[in-house]
């Protein structure tokens, strides 16, 4: 068979160029390209369509995922703050971090730092409550003019092994935002900071992420969330610096 490369220059759609059967104007050969060619088109259409299909279905199926396990995590107090260092804390590792009057929180490469504060008019406050029961506006506000730190005690939870720089993905945020004027030099100064209700430490293990959140009483918690299949004997924790160390039993 002899190939002839042919210009096309017809204005006609391809249908009804085949509505013509290929006759006098296209020769045999011609008109079995044509038809080869219209197949390989639809061929690939319907190819492209399966292959969108099957992706969305595995999109919607990892969504109804989410959505289930979402469903099964433990309630969040929304009762902590978490904040993006942005420059306001000197220490460079601190990537996030909470405070409260007692103690702090702060979420490192590798490590979750825990600061216990023991505050002096506070404890003298718990022994006196003991001995009399009235408790007055003025004392509670000779509280707060002050209160001095009496003591501090740091432990931390070092995440062994895992990813060096996680990506973490912040939960819905409070309507409040920060703003720090520290010192004379203004660009030290940091504003607009946005406080998180919780965060997620995405892939710190193959297929594994940290939840942080915080109970209705103020206290955080943590969550580990798994793929299907990942590997949970890859999460090493490694506890230093605390008084004592148990597990409740489920």
């Amino acid at each position: 068979m002899r190939i002839t490369t042919v210009q096309w220059a017809s204005r006609l759609p391809l249908s009804q160029l085949f509505s013509l059967g290929c006759t006098k104007r296209l020769d045999r050969s011609y008109c079995v390209t044509l038809l080869v060619t219209g197949m390989i088109a639809m061929f690939t259409v319907q190819q492209s369509v399966a292959q969108s299909t099957v992706v969305d279905d595995k999109k919607r199926e990892q969504q109804e995922l989410e959505a289930r396990v979402k469903n099964t995590l433990k309630k969040n107090g929304e009762s902590i703050q978490f904040l993006e260092n942005r420059g306001q804390i000197a220490n460079p590792d601190v990537l996030y971090y909470f405070e409260s009057a007692g103690g702090a929180v702060y979420i490192e490469p590798g490590r979750i730092r825990f600061v216990a504060i023991q505050d002096s008019i506070l404890a003298e406050a718990e022994e006196e409550h003991g001995e009399e029961e009235e408790d007055t506006g003025e004392l509670e506000e000779e509280e707060e003019e002050d209160r001095i730190v009496k003591a501090t005690h740091t432990f931390s939870l070092y995440l062994k092994d895992a990813k060096s720089s996680p990506t973490i993905r912040l939960g819905d945020s409070f309507s409040t935002s920060y703003n720090y004027f520290i010192g004379d030099d203004a660009r030290q100064w940091t504003s607009g900071v946005k406080a998180a209700k919780e965060l997620t430490i995405e892939d710190l293990y193959p297929g594994i992420d940290l939840r942080l959140y915080s109970t209705d009483g103020g206290a955080m918690e943590f969550d580990w969330v798994m793929d299907a299949g990942a590997d949970f004997s890859k999460v090493k924790m490694q506890f230093s610096g605390q008084d004592g160390l148990s597990i409740d039993q489920a």
